[in-house]
Parts: C-alpha cells; sequence; structure tokens
C-alpha cells in the first residue's frame, strides 16, 4: 500500500505520528487540520477504514509484547484511546470532500 516505502520506514513514521497525537491530547482542535491532511494522504494511498483497525490491533500487540511485565490495563486503555481518536478522526476527515473540488 505505501510502496513508496517499507515497513522500517513506516513504523518510526507511525509511532512519531502517535507520539505528536499524545502531546496535544488535551489539544485536539489544534491538530485537526493536520490530521487532515495525513487522512487524504492516506486515502490517496488507497487505505480504507478496516486498515485503521488492523493497524490499531497491531499496534497494541506490539506495545503489550514489547512492554512485557510494564504492561497494564491502564496503558492499553491510554494506548487504545489515543490510536483510536486519531484513527476516527482520520477516517472522518476522508470522507469529507477537499475544500475546491468539485
Amino acid at each position: 500500500m505505501f510502496s513508496r516505502s517499507s515497513v522500517e520506514e513506516q513504523s518510526p513514521k507511525l509511532l512519531s505520528t502517535l507520539s505528536y497525537v499524545i502531546s496535544k491530547l488535551n489539544r485536539l482542535a489544534d491538530i485537526m487540520d493536520e490530521v487532515e491532511k495525513l487522512a487524504r494522504r492516506h486515502l490517496h494511498y488507497g487505505v480504507q477504514d478496516e486498515h485503521y483497525t488492523q493497524v490499531g490491533r497491531a499496534l497494541i500487540w506490539t506495545l503489550e509484547a514489547g512492554l512485557a511485565d510494564k504492561w497494564n490495563r491502564d496503558l492499553k486503555e491510554a494506548w487504545t484511546l489515543c490510536y483510536t481518536t486519531l484513527a476516527e478522526a482520520m477516517m472522518k476527515a476522508a470522507k469529507v470532500p477537499e475544500q475546491g473540488l468539485v
């Protein structure tokens, strides 16, 4: 889907985006323009709603496996909320026509 880059290139991009969103959780309205642009780029790559679900599951699984004993219910809920918030905003933005297009 992201044929121009490898998983090794995409993984840091996802983590960077999530870190940025986490830093803005109390001010999500401040980044909605950026989220909408990101959603539109993903739309051009062929990303569909079900892909967000798959990535979310993979993210939570990876965090659980990587954090092992440090993983707990609170972390799972926080990461799930963060990712779900971002994914839902992106899915919603992808359904809105771009301004200026007919």
